[in-house]
Order: C-alpha cells, then structure tokens, then sequence
C-alpha cells in the first residue's frame, strides 16, 4: 500500500528527469547541428589546399 501511494511521486520525479534529460539532448543537438554550420562556413571560406 505504501507503494502505491508513493507512485505518484515517483512518477512526477521520473517524468521530470525525462523532461530534463529530454530538453538536454534537444540542446545539445541543436548546439551540434550550429557548430556543424559554422564549421562548414568556415571550410567553405577556407581555400582547399
């Protein structure tokens, strides 16, 4: 019985790291996929050599 009235609990803290971890890696790929622009400006300034 104590498990039960604990699940909600549980179940908030385990949605709100899904959410946290969630949010992370949409920043994280979002700052790649920048970098991966800039990078690719800057190779395309660059002269081949």
């Amino acid at each position: 019985m104590r498990m039960l009235k604990a699940t909600p609990r549980a179940i908030g803290r385990l949605l709100r790291r899904v959410m946290i971890v969630s949010v992370a890696t949409a920043t994280i790929t979002v700052l790649m996929f920048v970098l991966d622009a800039v990078l690719l400006k800057d190779r395309d300034r660059r002269p081949l050599s």
